[in-house]
């Protein structure tokens, strides 16, 4: 079995070189023009003969290849056996000098074309219009009428003077010019039908070949009727190259993805040659029609009117195909105008009448002094929907909301979808501008209604912003940015509510661009700095670690808190660089103090939402760990509630295999989001840091909570953190409360790295408190 695999292999491998060989080699041949002679006809007929019967080897091998192909190239093959078959008997009866006709031979030539034309037609699928399948009918009448004349008049006139009494010869003779034009309507199909994907790589080796192949064969009629023609010209070089081009094709579809016997180069010049020659055809037809003159027939008689009869017939046939080639035009583009003014997904107006249809639409409004409102709408986290169920469901949300909107407008309003899940409606003919707080509150209530979609159920809510013509603005587009700034703000409010525009925002949002420019530049310019907020032991008093803090100094705006740029930085796609790059600062410096002497000092490292669902995170943190040489269990993460709960499972994994290398997973902020107890025990994490807002808090109902979360930790068995510890009392109660450790202003604000080194010497040395002053005091309490 694997021998005949091997042969097959090597089979195919030699056969296409030694056919593009012996396609040389007659190229050459026929070059040095060989006299005629008993050789001529020898190694003519055998360049003949050699090329059919290697390419059939190679389609009879494509057979075996891809089932949907086997059974065109098994038609295809069966044809180059045919007339190889045929030449076999050409050449016999030429070198024995008795050729006749009609012969077996021209039984082979013929059915060529016949087995050609049913196997390629299979690659291809037939036009679903029923005015394409029009149009390829006349242009093959178009062919046909003009070169029926070309090639029949005196071909077909002679064999009826010559066969007369002959059926079978004179079938055979009318067949030759007949099979050319089959060969015309295989290479139409090829250039005007979509072909199947499976075969789109060597149709063009295919439609190349065909061309030869039907221009050897006219060549070859007209030269037979002047008794012109003689074995070994270059005529014959378009069949020898035909037979070289089907062979490549049937090898192309051996193998898939194989490296092509010639360059991509190559192969693309070969596909754009048949793309524009096979569609020119038509038009070649008209005009040899209208410019090539009519050939005399041998026998010398006038065929009456027959010029001015050919001339009448193309032209009607071509003004036909001009109408149905403009019909088709004005349909095409009419189509594309509507794809272009209607989203596909929705049925919504594109994104496109924003510049087309809408800044009309606003002055015809103004100039009868009606009002308009601009109503821009984002789904609330779409994009976890996305990535939860699917972009199938995804689509089927997007289907339904836009149906939901439609119904809570009227015929003079227009819904459009500007992208993604992002809508706007534009609200017309307005008397008054509660009609656009109404619509927004149905719009909102008709989205909140749940969404059964292949088996899931879902809850949507939207955020929307309307911005106001011509009270906020005249002009469309700035419109359009107002409510999507209105729109913002809703967002960062509560989301499910809308806003109308507010001039302030302006100002604002212009600020934010501001700031947006700088953050893009503040990593390369130094602008960023990591600052150490030590961690102590409440029982002890020991500082056994720092939590690492990131800190913006701005050339412009100065310090800028990081509630102000952290959320930016996601926006921006900055946090996953920018939180590698504090991962990478943190492990450098602790590998310097541990190098002085704190062996066993900690650092815990703030991880953002994005930065943790990065596929590559986990390596990411352990090459970091790896190139500073430091044990996992240096290292701490600090994650927020809402990081995890986007996917438990994932999440659960993630923690599983950074626990697997020692690092510990801290929580951060706990006790602010409403699911933090009934996650608890499936996400494996080490350490609760309980948030500054319960501490600031510590009065009965405080201190009640707070123990609460202390005695949950301790059956968990975790570590407890209370954060913004700013008062002695503060941190009496939470030592009392059970908290294991305790940071904040009280006990040190954040230190720059060198004060920490000097922080840490003074420990070691006095075993002293820090007195709460560093050069990072100037930044808020938020890290």
């Amino acid at each position: 079995m694997g021998q005949r695999t091997n042969f097959t292999g090597a089979g195919r491998g030699r056969l296409l070189p030694l056919l593009f060989l012996i396609a040389a080699g007659h190229t050459l041949w026929v070059a040095a023009s060989p006299p005629p002679g008993l050789t001529r006809k020898v190694f003519g007929n055998l360049f003949f003969l050699l090329p059919y019967l290697l390419a059939a080897a190679l389609a009879f091998r494509a057979v075996r290849g891809q089932p949907q192909q086997r059974r065109a190239w098994g038609t295809i093959a069966a044809g180059l056996v045919c007339w190889a078959a045929g030449e076999v008997v050409f050449t016999v009866l030429d070198l024995l000098g008795r050729t006749t006709f009609p012969s077996v031979a021209d039984l082979g030539f013929v059915l060529l074309p016949v087995l050609f034309l049913l196997g390629i037609l299979q690659f291809f699928q037939p036009p679903a219009s029923r005015l394409q399948r029009l149009t390829f009918v006349l242009d093959i009448a178009l062919l046909i009428v003009t070169f029926a004349h070309l090639l029949w008049i005196d071909y077909v006139t002679v064999s009826w003077h010559t066969y007369a009494g002959q059926p079978l010869a004179l079938l055979l003779a009318t067949a030759y010019p007949a099979t050319d034009i089959l060969m015309i309507a295989v290479a139409l199909a090829m250039a005007l039908w979509s072909p199947r994907e499976a075969t789109r790589g060597h149709n063009p080796l295919l439609g190349l070949g065909i061309l030869l192949f039907l221009w050897g064969s006219v060549g070859y009629g007209t030269l037979v009727t002047h008794s012109h023609y003689q074995v070994g010209g270059w005529l014959d070089l378009t069949w020898s190259w035909a037979a070289f081009l089907f062979g490549w094709a049937a090898s192309d579809t051996l193998k898939p993805g194989r490296r092509p016997p010639l360059p991509p180069r190559v192969q693309a010049v070969l596909a754009d040659t048949t793309a524009l020659l096979l569609p020119l055809l038509p038009y070649v037809a008209v005009v040899v029609a209208f410019v090539v003159p009519l050939p005399q027939p041998l026998n010398g008689s006038a065929h009456a009117g027959s010029p001015h009869l050919q001339t009448a017939v193309v032209a009607v046939l071509a003004l036909l195909r001009f109408v149905l080639t403009e019909i088709h035009n004005r349909r095409l583009t009419r189509r594309l105008d509507q794809q272009a003014r209607y989203d596909a997904l929705t049925g919504a107006l594109s994104r496109s009448v924003v510049q087309t249809q809408l800044p009309a639409l606003a002055r015809e409004a103004l100039v009868r002094g009606e009002q308009l409102a601009v109503m821009f709408i984002d789904l609330d986290r779409f994009k976890q929907i996305n990535d939860s169920f699917g972009h199938t469901v995804g689509d089927q949300v997007l289907m339904q909301v836009a149906e939901r909107l439609r119904r809570c407008v009227g015929p003079p309003d227009l819904l459009i979808r500007m992208g993604g899940d992002e809508f706007v409606l534009v609200l017309a003919q307005l008397s008054e501008l509660r009609h656009a707080e109404r619509t927004a509150q149905r719009v909102l209530q008709a989205l909140a209604a749940p969404l059964d979609i292949m088996g899931e159920r879902l809850s949507l809510s939207a955020s929307l912003g309307v911005a106001c013509l011509p009270d906020d603005t005249s002009d469309l587009e700035e419109a359009l940015r107002f409510a999507d700034l209105a729109m913002y703000q809703a967002k960062r409010a509560e989301r499910n509510t809308w806003r109308f525009y507010n001039p302030q925002w302006q100002d604002q949002a212009s600020e934010r661009f501001q700031l947006e420019r700088e953050l893009k530049n503040a990593v390369e310019h130094g602008e960023f700095q990591v600052c150490y907020q030590p961690v102590q032991e409440t029982r002890s008093g020991r500082f056994h670690g720092f939590e690492a803090l990131l800190r913006w100094n701005s050339r412009r705006y100065g310090p800028v808190p990081p509630t102000r740029f952290i959320r930016m930085a996601e926006e921006l796609g900055l946090i996953g660089p920018l939180g590698q790059w504090v991962l990478r600062e943190a492990l450098q410096q602790l590998k310097r103090w541990r190098a002085e002497g704190a062996t066993t000092l900690t650092v815990a490292v703030n991880i953002s939402a994005v930065q943790f669902r990065q596929k590559d995170f986990v390596v990411s943190v352990l090459a970091a760990l790896q190139a500073e040489e430091l044990p996992g269990d240096a290292l701490i993460l600090e994650l927020t509630e809402s990081s995890l709960l986007e996917d438990v499972p994932a999440s659960r994994a993630v923690l599983t295999q950074l626990q697997a290398h020692g690092i510990a997973i801290a929580l951060d902020d706990f006790g602010t989001g409403y699911s933090s107890l009934a996650y608890l025990r499936d996400l494996p994490v080490n350490i609760l840091k309980i948030d500054r807002s319960f501490i600031w808090a510590l009065d009965e109902i405080g201190a009640a909570i707070v123990h609460s979360i202390v005695s949950l930790a301790h059956e968990l068995g975790l570590r407890v953190v209370a954060e913004g510890i700013e008062t002695p009392q503060q941190l009496e109660q939470v030592r009392t409360l059970g908290c294991h450790d305790a940071q904040g202003f009280l006990l040190s604000r954040p230190l720059l790295p060198t004060e920490g080194t000097a922080f840490l010497r003074g420990q070691r040395q006095h075993g002293l408190k820090d007195n709460g002053e560093g050069s990072c005091r100037n930044t808020l309490h938020t890290s």
